[in-house]
């Protein structure tokens, strides 16, 4: 089976799993994978639903029970929130603006229901000019260019240029504060786009902010807990240590505070 192929198979199994709620039996599993993906054939390519699954889709947790059989499921992430979503164009998903001002992040388009608003996400563009306008305001002479090379890079990587910028220049709390006004600005302009009033947005942006930063502790003390039976002497060894276990997403969005994690082994200690 080629990767492309896998790839398609492994995007509809957690599609489908996702769509009845993070959980479904074997049997449920590969009934609605025949009816979604007909040319599938789990005879030809593995010689079980299992063995397709525990190759092709890791992020699939099974758990045999000898009741019901296999059951499959799929962790929902936390981190993908409609803010996170919105203000960072490395994650996929789309934004929705639901009837009850929620904004939450859906899979894609296709989940857009009809009382429901598209969200235009923050580009890359959206994400350089940020940086150009920080650069610009908040960065000394002598540094503007290696900046500017930064964030004209045409690498994927540019942003981790531009991350290894602001450690030489220890501007990482400017930009971490100037980078979420100017995220939060950019969202509600989008809103009022959309034709939201002012009361509107305020509320819609507050409580998507806050729904985020909600999910926080949890992260921070599950890394904790990772961490916490090492030898780590300083801040500085407990990054390196972190760094080491978030997933792209939470380190493209940053969302583990060092500083709560370090407040999190002191207590566990």
């Amino acid at each position: 089976m080629n990767n492309i192929k896998n790839t398609n198979l492994a995007r509809t199994v957690v599609d489908i799993i996702r769509e009845v709620g993070g959980t479904i039996l074997g049997s449920q599993l590969g009934l609605r994978l025949n009816d979604r993906l007909p040319e599938w054939n789990s005879a030809k390519d593995f010689p079980s639903l299992r063995s397709m699954v525990t190759t092709c889709v890791p992020e699939v947790t099974i758990v045999k029970d000898p009741s019901t059989g296999d059951v499959y499921s799929v962790a929902t992430s936390r981190l993908n929130t409609g803010w996170n979503v919105f203000r960072n164009p490395i994650l996929d998903g789309t934004v929705l603006l639901k009837p009850d001002n929620s904004l939450v992040a859906a899979e894609s388009e296709l989940k857009c229901g009809l009382e429901d608003l598209l969200v235009p996400r923050l580009t890359h563009e959206d994400q350089r000019h940020i940086m150009k306008q920080f650069s610009d305001a908040h960065v000394a002479p002598e540094m503007q260019p290696q900046f500017e090379a930064s964030i004209s890079s045409q690498s994927p990587d540019y942003w981790k240029l531009f991350v290894e910028c602001l450690k030489v220049s220890g501007l990482q709390k400017e930009w971490v504060k100037f980078r979420f006004e100017r995220q939060r600005e950019l969202l509600g302009v989008r809103l009022r786009d959309l034709g939201c009033s002012a009361e509107k947005i305020h509320e819609i942006t507050t409580r998507a902010i806050a729904e985020t930063k909600g999910g926080r502790s949890e992260r921070e003390r599950s890394v904790a807990q990772g961490v916490e039976k090492k030898r780590i002497a300083s801040i500085q060894d407990l990054a390196m240590e972190v760094l080491s276990r978030l997933s792209e997403e939470q380190l493209g969005s940053l969302q583990v505070p060092l500083g709560k994690v370090w407040e999190a082994m002191r207590v566990n200690r």
